[in-house]
């Protein structure tokens, strides 16, 4: 397997084709200088994987966040912690939902939603990684 960015022959032709690709691809590997790529191992590409994934969810998680205390922000609400995460914070949340109507508490409620079924997918996610490390001694937790 080749690193495509590393094939300045291939990237840099005026004349693009499969035929020339091949034709370059043939020429730089009887020559000896296509450039290697590297493809992990399976243990390390599946905590690739989930490490990427688990990024994923909390990216999608702060969006969620950020959704819920602009609609909070709208209504003249704020929460009452520094943290969507605390009970306090979740109940708060709740009752805010519950009590507002139309679209707004709907769009308040399905962040809710979202929300939890983000977090559910972030602790999956530790799990896995979590079975996946032991197998990988070269691997250290540097966060928490």
């Amino acid at each position: 397997m080749a690193n495509a960015k590393e094939i300045r022959a291939i990237a840099n032709s005026k004349k693009k084709n499969d035929s020339n690709d091949a034709w370059w691809l043939a020429y730089l590997t009887s020559e000896g200088r296509l450039p290697k790529s590297y493809v992990p191992e399976d243990d390390v590409l599946e905590l690739r994987i989930a490490t990427r994934e688990r990024s994923s969810a909390v990216r999608r998680r702060t969006k969620i966040i950020n959704g819920l205390k602009g609609h909070l922000a709208q209504i003249g609400e704020v929460v009452p912690s520094s943290s969507v995460r605390t009970k306090r914070a979740q109940l708060f949340l709740m009752e805010v939902a519950v009590a507002t109507g139309g679209s707004r508490g709907r769009a308040l409620r399905r962040c809710l939603d979202e929300l939890e079924y983000q977090n559910v997918a972030i602790k999956e996610w530790d799990e896995v990684i979590q079975s996946i490390a032991p197998a990988l001694p070269d691997i250290e937790r540097i966060a928490d």
